[in-house]
């Protein structure tokens, strides 16, 4: 048996975890206890305490209930959202988090484009509001986007201005910028570092810009979908005809 339960014979928590539910036949008890164990932690409600106990411990198809539960798939009897989000970060800082922060990324999908109905923008800029009004005590909000995204974001609710403690601007790449980038990305992967721009042509490294819209993400993006097709050609040079067919491949 303590040959069974050495942890260098387990890969991670998750084969651990299926391992004990086959070792112990009352493992529903233990997920009845833990869940007892965070109210009496003031986790949370005790709705919330029964899905997050179900969520970590739970066999699958538990799990996938607790999930659809928590995130309001299913209609019932259930605690807010808020009361939930405010319940995971107790849990998270309980286990030894200091702070956390959420991130809102990519905000120009839901403010510039149609995705949401006007309705739907009013109540998401609404519950960003109320995450930032609350001011958690654990809580950092990160807000990522392009600079348009900002400015309508800003214009929709001005009150965000004097709610954000910093700003940080990452400009857009241009022909002086770029190579910077292409040097810092291939030094991740070779040894000694220097500050060779090759196996890229500098035309190259040009190429990639317009596609990729000056936007760092994807600029990287494409450089390194250009060096997998020089590397499948056996190519020890990039030029200008690999950025423009990693382009493709990317936006098709």
């Amino acid at each position: 048996m303590r040959q069974l339960l050495n942890d260098k014979l387990l890969l991670n928590d998750v084969e651990w975890m299926e391992l004990a539910r086959e070792l112990f036949p009352g493992w529903d008890g233990f997920i009845q206890y833990a869940s007892k164990l965070l109210t009496k932690s003031k986790i949370g409600s005790v709705e919330v305490c029964d899905e997050f106990g179900s969520v970590a411990f739970g066999s699958l198809e538990t799990e996938q209930h607790a999930w659809s539960a928590l995130l309001g798939d299913k209609k019932r009897s259930a605690p807010t959202p808020e009361e939930k989000f405010t319940g995971l970060l107790r849990i998270l800082v309980a286990s030894g988090f200091k702070r956390v922060y959420l991130l809102v990324d990519e905000m120009e999908d839901l403010l510039l484009s149609q995705r949401l109905t006007s309705r739907q923008r009013v109540e998401y800029l609404a519950a960003l509001r109320l995450l930032l009004d609350k001011s958690l005590k654990d809580l950092g909000v990160v807000l990522a986007g392009v600079e348009q995204a900002w400015g309508r974001l800003v214009s929709d609710l001005p009150a965000l201005t004097g709610r954000s403690s910093y700003r940080i601007l990452i400009p857009r790449l241009d022909k002086k910028s770029a190579p910077a980038l292409v040097v810092n990305f291939l030094n991740t992967a070779r040894e000694p570092k220097t500050d060779s721009i090759e196996p890229f042509a500098q035309e190259a490294i040009e190429a990639a810009l317009k596609p990729s819209e000056a936007i760092r993400r994807r600029f990287i993006a494409i450089c390194y979908q250009a060096t997998e097709i020089a590397a499948d050609e056996g190519l020890k040079k990039i030029s200008k005809r690999e950025v423009e067919q990693a382009s493709k491949r990317l936006l098709v």
